[in-house]
């Protein structure tokens, strides 16, 4: 059993040197034979609403996901706080969608697979806002708005975003975030056991083997890091992206 996890790529456009990569992690997939894909969240810098404009300006990203999940992968998306109401373009080319996370067993072991951001302590207002943008009105919403304002709107936060990514992963701040998330996992697995916890969102790469008896993994912020979380024969391996070239 072999899968990989990875989020927040932030891709910003089409033109976007990351999207490169990604591709090339999707062809060594379908050459490997992968057995599951988890893209949990924020693998774009906004994509909302179910617009079929994001099939056509990201047809390289769709239709590599496509030929992989035709050959036999399982591709599995999970909602981020940057990509979400896009459950029809995923299942379009035969992913599997989930709202808030994914839950598997392998090899005897339990998985939790999801973005982050609601597990994340100390993030009660965030938690309000997003209850109310999944709300079934907003989604309905995201998909009636016109694609236009929203790409230009995704693309001025893209432009924000990078220029706030660039100050950020200064140690003090990566050290206190990283803490945040540990002590947030650590809550969270008093409600339900798991093995194996994987989340995205924090931008901080982290393994942290808990005293409450599971071992928690961050996906961390690929464009920094330059690597994706491989599971291969039973074992955790952060990859860099230049290993999946062909």
């Amino acid at each position: 059993m072999a899968f990989l996890t990875l989020s927040d790529v932030h891709i910003y456009s089409d033109h976007d040197p990351i999207l490169d990569r990604l591709i090339e992690v999707f062809k060594w997939a379908h050459k490997q034979k992968l057995n599951q894909l988890f893209l949990l969240g924020d693998i774009f810098d906004l994509m909302v609403g179910e617009h079929r404009e994001y099939l056509t300006n990201y047809q390289k990203f769709f239709e590599e996901l496509r030929v992989l999940i035709n050959a036999g992968t399982e591709v599995h998306f999970v909602e981020g706080n940057h990509d979400f109401h896009l459950r029809k373009i995923y299942q379009e080319i035969g992913a599997n969608y989930h709202k808030k996370s994914y839950q598997l067993q392998v090899d005897g072991k339990k998985f939790y697979l999801a973005h982050g951001d609601e597990i994340q302590l100390e993030n009660f207002d965030y938690l309000i806002m997003k209850k109310i943008i999944n709300n079934p009105f907003c989604e309905r919403l995201a998909g009636v708005l016109p694609y236009s304002p929203l790409d230009k709107l995704g693309k001025n936060l893209s432009q924000a975003s990078r220029k706030r990514n660039s100050t950020r992963y200064q140690e003090e701040s990566s050290q206190k975030v990283k803490e945040l998330f540990r002590k947030s996992v650590d809550a969270f697995s008093q409600k339900e056991r798991f093995d194996y916890i994987i989340l995205g969102h924090s931008h901080v790469l982290d393994e942290y083997q808990s005293p409450k008896g599971f071992t928690y993994f961050n996906n961390g912020y690929v464009k920094m890091t330059q690597k994706i979380l491989l599971y291969q024969e039973g074992k955790f391996k952060f990859t860099d992206l230049s290993s999946f070239r062909e």
